[in-house]
């Protein structure tokens, strides 16, 4: 169950509807289900890479004329899961990267690069919600490593044209490593 698939509608309500038939089609799990800023909504939904293909398939059946975009990831680095929920537990933060993205999508796609150019963890990757459209992933890491992944997955955003910007910082202060996660 490592294939994520996530589609982006630019109606709350077709949004809705489609993420119901894509739940219907395949055996797949939702990971979000919401609207986003500038009246969007976005699906994204996980399982082995036939169901997910399957599920949007049929989500872009249903409300083609308001999908704004679909793609299909498969091979994620497990880490990719618990950062997109938020749930993911670092022993301790040591350099930390932040990556922002214009695209939901590749954000995904730039976080999974980073998790596999070098030996990171995840803090979060957080998609849209609040933040005008735009999303971002945090990470951390020895300072080197964090330095190559940055430098991968801001490669990645620049190639396809989604980066806001990014940074590293090698010591970050202990309160704000704390509210990090």
């Amino acid at each position: 169950m490592n294939c994520i698939g996530m589609l982006e509608y630019k109606s709350i309500s077709a949004g809705v509807e489609s993420c119901d038939a894509a739940l219907k089609a395949a055996n797949v799990s939702l990971l979000y289900s919401m609207p986003v800023c500038a009246g969007k909504y976005i699906i994204l939904f996980r399982g082995e890479v036939g169901d997910v293909k399957s599920s949007v398939e049929t989500a872009k059946e249903v409300a083609s004329e308001l999908l704004i975009d679909s793609i299909v990831i498969p091979n994620l680095h497990e880490d990719v899961f618990p950062a997109l929920t938020a749930s993911t537990e670092l022993p301790k933060v040591e350099a930390v990267g932040v990556v922002e993205s214009f695209s939901i999508a590749a954000s995904i796609i730039a976080a999974d690069a980073a998790l596999k150019a070098a030996d990171i963890r995840m803090i979060e990757i957080r998609i849209a919600k609040g933040l005008g459209g735009k999303s971002f992933f945090t990470f951390t890491g020895e300072v080197g490593a964090v330095r190559e992944s940055e430098k991968v997955a801001v490669e990645y955003l620049q190639e396809e044209g989604f980066l806001v910007y990014s940074m590293v910082l090698p010591n970050p202060h202990p309160e704000l490593a704390e509210n990090l996660y």
